[in-house]
């Protein structure tokens, strides 16, 4: 269900962009609304393979490769983004987006922490 959200805040998120766009003095005219253009493609990759899974036509030891295919990708990504990252502008940037960090981290992790104690009372 929290995975599934996704898919109407990226189709708000095109629609807000669009208005955004045609707001925008600088844009405004010069763009035109293409739903083919802006559309979040990945969300019917995502809704596909989210339908393979629950059918049950792939079998557990495909369904466990692809699994740990998709950890394994989903590291390499977020260590690429860490290997681009510039200490030195990070540092330049202030203590302020840190401690926004670190705020988000916390609130976070203490709403996965009490959800979880919650579903393991029922």
């Amino acid at each position: 269900t929290r995975t599934l959200m996704i898919i109407p805040i990226a189709i708000l998120f095109v629609f807000i962009m669009d208005i955004k766009k045609r707001t925008d003095p600088i844009t405004a005219g010069k763009t035109k609304f293409n739903i083919i253009k802006i559309f979040p493609w990945f969300i019917l990759g995502f809704l596909f393979m989210a339908a393979v899974n629950t059918s049950g036509i792939v079998n557990n030891e495909i369904l466990s490769f692809l699994k740990e295919t998709g950890k394994f990708m989903i590291i390499m990504a977020l260590s690429a983004i860490g290997l681009k990252t510039d200490l030195k502008k990070l540092l330049s940037t202030g203590v302020k987006p840190a401690l926004l960090g670190l705020a988000v981290w916390i609130s976070v992790t203490s709403t996965s922490l009490i959800f979880q104690w919650i579903s393991k009372q029922w």
